[in-house]
């Protein structure tokens, strides 16, 4: 074996060594085993190829050997054969050939293995955490080459690490899953109740015992594990434990209850139970004693307890305490002896063996001076002096003991503990001063994560693992302990939550070793955040994330999304509580929260809303928690009339105003945000001005089940938003297990235990709607069931005292009370089907409106009639409307009235553009076209009584359309054709332009008059198309116009 300084390249096949000395008589072929002082893990052996010179130093050129081959190059003795013939001189013995053998031996040790590992584990209430290094490796081993045939002797590896482990857990009887008291029955009497078959009533007497439990126990583990082989063969194990503890803290209560009651039941089921307990507690926690190992003290305490209780079915439950007195005469207390009368240590404390340690020359008390008590070779207890030198025992027996006290700086000693006589003596050990030089130290303790300073932190000085001195770091984590003479020690600093840092600490005359110790949190995480618009869902990419701690200023990190809008922290975490501050172009500022527990990474997602443009005047608000009173951001804020008038979302400060200007008056508000029921409102806009608002949203209702649905039953069409009273029927295989109803605010929530359900939602006026469903714990998932409002068919009988079913009308629908926000909204006209005429309406109670009604030539009067849809109805809902004919005398009195006498157009002052237009856009929706009358008669302009046809044949020309603001009325033909035109024979049908002359178009007239009937002519037969221009003087007014 070489040593030299060498860097290896095993990919390449070179090692480089520096100094070319070294290597200078090295030849192709030759085995080398290289060792290099400084990193002896780095030890190769290699099969030299070639070297070559270079500035750096010498490359050396290599092959991997073969395990045999770097045996053989290693101590190599005895004789080998020739295989030639050998002829000895004269005197000479000849011996056999002996074997061929190599012998090699190797050992190393490495230090310092990686850094500290992290550990956590938390499961139903039970929770460990801690860290474990790996401090170093060793390995030796001895081994021999014979014939070629490779052998061990012994082989050695030993591994010492060291644990922190911190064990809490608090722990719950659960004698009865489904019983919450956990009552265990003794018996029960049953009595018919009353004369109601099925009806019991009882008397039940039982136990209710209960236990809970926890503690904390914390420990520093030394280890130290291996094997050997020997060369029988024999796997020798080896493991060392060197425990200590840390910290310990038990606490408990148990419960014993007897329980009479007094049930009520029908065929089996459960109606009720109320009844009384009195039973016994006990309360106890341990608490460690300072200075002794594994002692505690722990008071047990009693009560007597009493309270009673009622029951409906397993809807509703309470229990009221009648009376709870402690510290009755019969407490108890333990130690870790045992049950005691009375605590041992209450005020001076028995110790077995106590005493002072002190400075031999100044007489000044010694602190934290290491007292070991001494046993057939053993040290059973060890103790460190105070800062007034004291210490004291409990661990002493017999007299055959003595104590070792030992102190950095100091001469150890050693005496007896127990006089003569065997009483206890109040000892004085004086130590005298070492001579040795000494040297100063200090250490600087920060969280490596953060880089901030850690006060409370421990130091421990050790030497060859015994504790000398123990120290906490102030503040500003510094900490600065009294010189210690020449020589190595070990330092370690532990904290809480922390991984236990070790190090090696040498100290030399007149020197001050300065350390800086980073300590690597136990529980760290990493953290993401995908972030999303809010309206559409689609990822926000370059948005800006900053971390801050909260009750900090301090930004800890800052980074961007990524094209995806996820954006990745790249800083370690510690347990608590952080905000995280994201930012977008064209986007409001979002906050939210995140917190960091047992170290596990978090993924959180965020949603951000565009920046809106708001304006001045109309109505502001603030939209906060109603139980916190905090701010709700990006809270959905609706402004509502017959349509959704204004929408705004709520900054981080609640704070939101008005998009879009609103007229004057009344508006519904609904305002949702997630985990919020929604709110329902009204805000009166003002003619200037603003509007101010603070409108406080409800969390979502805590759950009261363990395991269900639960929800809220809405419909977005109704006003309320909320539905009450709607039925909740739960099924499962198709076969119904559970009904409940939703309450005023439209809240349900159903105990039921883990499997697939199908949900059907049902209520009054609305379409029933069926969903799935999955149970969950607590019912954490809150369901909105949205319900459709139902549109029921509604049938009209409308005719005349005579019967005649009329033939046009204009007719609309005013809701004048229902509970919906459409409330106002003009519902759809009738639509005739034979002699009736149909409608779909809501529930609610409506003005049925006709107006422009005729039947046949008879015009009727305006009627209105009041109807009513609802659950009594809803299948077969019929109205009879009887109508008032006008007498045609009245009538014609009317239109006389009404319509002024106009001179007559002639077709030449009719624009040609104006018998291309289609009047059927002209016309009111909510008229209604019936089939034509056998002789249609129309109502002249001029307001003169209507006159006879002269003949059938004659000519319909048309009728006069008033022109709002003009002094002249246009006539419009209805074809420009000739009669006379009807007999050529090679006139051909008419075209789709020359059909649309043939409707008669309704005259535009103003509101104050009566609309007129409007009627479709027969369709003139056409002769002859080259008489179908017509002269002013042959145009004839007829009845229709």
């Amino acid at each position: 074996m070489q040593t030299l300084e060498f860097a290896d390249d095993p990919e390449a096949g070179i090692v480089t060594v520096p100094d070319q000395a070294e290597v200078q008589n090295w030849k192709a072929g030759e085995i080398r085993i290289l060792h290099d002082e400084e990193s002896p893990w780095n030890d190769i052996a290699i099969r030299v190829t070639g070297v070559e010179e270079t500035d750096s130093g010498a490359v050396v050129h290599y092959e991997q050997p073969l395990l045999e081959e770097v045996v053989d190059s290693i101590h190599i003795s005895g004789v080998v054969e020739t295989g030639g013939e050998f002829i000895p001189a004269e005197g000479v013995t000849v011996q056999p050939a002996a074997r061929a053998m190599a012998r090699s031996r190797e050992s190393g040790t490495f230090h310092g293995i990686g850094g500290p590992i992290a550990l956590t584990y938390s499961n139903n209430g039970i929770k460990v955490e801690g860290s474990f290094l790996l401090n170093r490796i060793f390995y030796d081993y001895q081994a021999e080459t014979i014939d070629g045939e490779f052998q061990i002797e012994r082989c050695t590896m030993e591994i010492d690490a060291e644990a922190d482990l911190m064990f809490s857990a608090l722990k719950e009887t659960d004698f009865d899953p489904d019983n919450k008291r956990e009552r265990i029955p003794l018996g029960e009497i049953k009595i018919p109740f009353g004369s109601i078959p099925g009806f019991l009533a009882g008397v039940s007497i039982g136990l209710e015992p209960s236990l809970e439990g926890g503690g904390t126990i914390g420990g520093h583990f030394d280890l130290k594990a291996g094997i050997t082989l020997e060369e029988d063969g024999e796997w020798t194990p080896l493991f060392e434990s060197d425990p200590s503890l840390n910290e310990l803290e038990l606490y408990g209560s148990a419960r014993l209850m007897f329980v009479a009651g007094f049930p009520l039941s029908f065929l089996g089921l459960k109606l009720s139970d109320v009844g009384g307990k009195i039973g016994i507690g006990l309360d106890g926690e341990a608490k460690p004693i300072p200075g002794g190992l594994f002692q505690f003290c722990l008071d047990g305490k009693f009560h007597f307890l009493g309270s009673v209780y009622a029951e409906l079915s397993k809807v509703l439950s309470a229990e009221w305490a009648l009376f709870d007195i402690p510290d009755p005469p019969r407490s108890i207390h333990i130690e870790e002896t045992g049950i005691v009368k009375e605590c041992t240590r209450k005020g001076e404390i028995n110790y077995s063996y106590k005493g002072t340690v002190i400075d031999a020359e100044t007489g000044d008390p010694i602190d934290q001076a290491r007292v070991e008590l001494l046993w057939n070779g053993s040290i059973p207890e060890v103790l460190y002096t105070g800062a007034d030198g004291r210490f004291g025992g409990l661990s002493l027996v017999s007299t055959d003991h003595k104590i070792r006290v030992t102190s950095n700086g100091y001469v150890p000693c050693e005496m007896d503990v127990m006089s003569q006589s065997g009483g206890v003596s109040d000892l004085v050990v004086k130590l005298t001063p070492d001579e040795k030089p000494k040297g100063g130290w200090s250490v600087t303790v920060t969280d490596s994560s953060t880089g901030l300073a850690l006060p409370k932190a421990t130091v421990n000085i050790l030497q060859d693992d015994v504790l000398l001195l123990e120290y906490a770091t102030d503040e500003n984590g510094f900490c600065k302990g009294k010189d210690l003479t020449e020589g190595t020690y070990t330092l370690t600093v532990s904290k809480e939550k922390y991984s236990t840092y070790k190090t090696s600490l040498t100290i030399e005359q007149d020197k001050e070793n300065v350390l800086k110790v980073p300590l690597q949190p136990i529980g760290t995480a990493l953290w993401s955040v995908q972030i999303y618009e809010k309206n559409t869902n689609t990822a926000i990419p370059n948005a800006t994330v900053k971390v801050r701690r909260d009750g900090e200023t301090e930004i800890l990190e800052e980074a961007t999304s990524d094209g995806n809008g996820l954006c990745k922290g790249a800083m370690y975490l510690t347990d608590g509580t952080y905000t995280l501050l994201i930012s977008a172009d064209g986007y409001d500022d979002v906050e939210i929260p995140l917190e960091i527990t047992d170290g596990a990474e978090k993924k959180l997602q965020a949603t951000m809303v565009k920046t809106q443009t708001m304006v001045s005047d109309g109505w502001e608000a603030y939209v906060t928690d109603a139980e916190t009173g905090k701010p709700i951001p990006q809270a959905l804020v609706w402004l509502l009339a017959e349509d959704v008038m204004d929408s705004v979302y709520t900054k981080n400060d609640g704070y939101c105003v008005n998009q879009n200007r609103l007229d004057p008056g009344i508006y519904r508000v609904w305002v949702r945000a997630d985990y919020y029921e929604t709110y329902v409102t009204t805000v009166e806009i003002p003619e200037s001005g603003t509007a101010e608002c603070r409108w406080n949203l409800q969390p979502y209702r805590k759950s009261g089940i363990d395991c269900g649905v639960r929800g809220y039953t809405i419909c977005s069409e109704d006003r309320s938003w909320y539905v009450p009273d709607a039925k909740v029927e739960f099924y499962s295989g198709g076969k119904l297990v559970e009904t409940m109803y939703s309450d005023a605010e439209g809240y349900f929530e159903c105990e039921l235990p883990e499997g697939e359900y199908s949900m059907r939602v049902s209520a009054d006026g609305y379409v029933t709607k069926e969903t799935n469903a999955v149970p969950t714990s607590l019912g954490d998932f809150v369901h909105e069931i949205n319900l459709e409002i139902e549109k029921y068919p509604v049938t009209f009988n409308i005719k005349t005292g005579d019967g005649d079913i009329p033939d046009t009308m204009e007719v609309y629908f005013d809701m004048v009370e229902g509970k919906y926000w459409l409330d106002n909204h003009h519902f759809g006209s009738l639509e005739k089907e034979g002699d009736t005429f149909k409608a779909e309406l809501w529930y609610g109670t409506y003005m049925l409106n006709m107006d422009s009604i005729y039947v046949g030539e008879n015009m009727c009067e305006s009627h209105t009639k009041e109807v009513t849809i609802d659950k009594t109805n809803e299948s077969n809902a019929v109205f009879d409307v009887t109508l008032t004919v006008i007498p045609q005398e009245t009538n014609a009195l009317l239109l006389s009235l009404e319509i002024p006498e106009e001179p007559m157009a002639t077709p030449s002052d009719l624009p040609e553009t104006d018998l291309d237009k289609d009047d059927d856009d002209e016309k009111p929706d909510t008229v209604l076209d019936s089939e034509e009358p056998a002789n249609p008669v129309e109502k002249p302009d001029d307001g003169a009584e209507p006159e006879e046809p002269e003949a059938e044949e004659n000519l319909e020309t048309g009728k006069l359309e008033p022109d709002a603001g003009e002094d002249e009325e246009e006539l419009e033909p209805d074809s420009g054709k000739d009669p006379d035109a009807e007999s050529d024979p090679d006139a051909g049908e008419p075209s789709e332009e020359e059909g649309d002359l043939d409707e008669v178009s309704e005259p535009e007239e103003p509101e104050s008059q009566e609309p007129e009937k409007p009627t479709e002519p027969e369709e003139p037969v056409s002769e002859d198309p080259s008489e179908t221009e017509l002269k002013e003087s042959e145009i004839e007014p007829t009845e229709e116009t």
